[in-house]
């Protein structure tokens, strides 16, 4: 593809990322309502990370390649399309990246194209999050075995995906599409009726110990609705207009490939996942902030571990990432980002997406 068709589909990407910041609300110069803060902005750990993080995987990415990987393997590495939008995140801090303009420009296209080997509309702009063929909803509505659809057991799923996504976000901070791929809506006989597919996977990263707790390692839901609508963004944030469990029929639920059959055992998946948030909770309370943000890089890191590992290379965080957040070596820097943060205070919505989208852009 030649450079012109590359850099529409570059500038695609930033007004994507921008758009879908200013349609969630984000507050300009305010910082993200998001874990981690308030004990730090997410835009620290991006400048402390990106540096490293993305030469290290263009390499890796080129590596595969020269080895005879096409797309469609490399991705599988990758595991899902929302776990590769998040690393467009770290383009905000790509001044700082030891690549050339061409190379980090490269690199936000090859992500893209990883991104449509899944779906065929890279950027959600039909806000619908279309990643299975017709023949893999059917093969997975006719294996699974559904619950019951009661007043109890809707009460239990609601659980179920709020305490899974609230994992999510305390194992992968703001990027919390790390560990989820919610997709859909999958249209079912031609009538109202979708099908809502949530998947909760490496719920245990290894580089969080206390996650080693927990006894499985992924839930997928199988959600049928009648008459439900619901949207999807770039980076696997769903809306909707009104509550739509209202709306639900039937589910089906799968922990680590099994079925769950009876709500008992729902229930028993439920209270673990409560278990083991209280267990992160308290350990993260006791985490100072240069703590966080190491592990604010390993959780990065952690999205291109199979890759790394591929290549037979170690996949955790060098040690000089380490020692720069100890010593504290990019805090002028930080200091100065966020104080022009601050800077888009008051700005439009259209002034705000604009600079935005320069912020994220690879080649500036």
């Amino acid at each position: 593809m030649d450079n012109i068709n590359k850099n529409k589909i570059i500038d695609e990407l930033c007004l994507t990322v921008a758009k879908t910041l200013s349609e969630v609300g984000v507050a300009t110069g305010a910082g993200f309502n998001v874990w981690p803060m308030p004990i730090f902005h997410p835009i620290e750990g991006e400048i402390y990370t990106a540096p490293y993080f993305i030469p290290r995987l263009y390499k890796a990415l080129i590596s595969l390649q020269k080895r005879g990987y096409n797309n469609q393997e490399i991705a599988r590495f990758l595991k899902n399309p929302s776990r590769i939008a998040q690393i467009v995140w770290l383009f905000s801090a790509s001044d700082l990246v030891p690549l050339k303009k061409e190379e980090k420009a490269d690199l936000a296209f090859r992500l893209v194209k990883l991104i449509s080997t899944y779906r065929k509309d890279p950027f959600c702009k039909k806000k619908t999050n279309i990643i299975w063929q017709s023949e893999e909803v059917e093969e997975n509505l006719k294996k699974a075995i559904k619950i019951k659809c009661t007043k109890d057991s809707k009460k239990l799923l609601g659980k179920l995906n709020g305490l899974a996504w609230l994992l999510c976000e305390l194992l992968y901070f703001d990027f919390h599409g790390v560990g989820h791929e919610i997709h859909g809506p999958y249209q079912l006989d031609g009538s109202n009726r979708i099908l809502v597919v949530r998947e909760y996977y490496d719920m245990r990263p290894e580089h969080w110990k206390f996650a080693s707790q927990l006894s499985f390692n992924k839930i997928l839901t199988l959600e049928i609705y009648n008459g439900a609508k619901i949207e999807f963004d770039f980076f696997n944030r769903t809306r909707w207009v009104e509550p739509i469990s209202q709306y639900l029929q039937e589910f089906s639920i799968l922990v680590d490939d099994q079925s769950v059959k009876k709500l008992n055992k729902l229930m028993f998946i439920v209270n673990e996942l409560k278990k083991i948030l209280t267990i992160g909770a308290n350990k993260v309370t006791k985490m100072n902030k240069k703590e966080l943000i190491k592990k604010f890089a390993e959780s990065y890191f952690f999205i291109i571990k199979p890759l790394i590992e591929d290549l037979g290379e170690i996949w955790m965080p060098p040690k000089s990432l380490y020692q720069e957040i100890d010593e504290e070596k990019k805090k002028g820097i930080i200091e100065k980002i966020l104080l022009g943060l601050k800077g888009t205070e008051g700005k439009s919505k259209e002034e705000f997406i604009k600079i935005l989208s320069f912020v994220l852009d690879p080649r500036k």
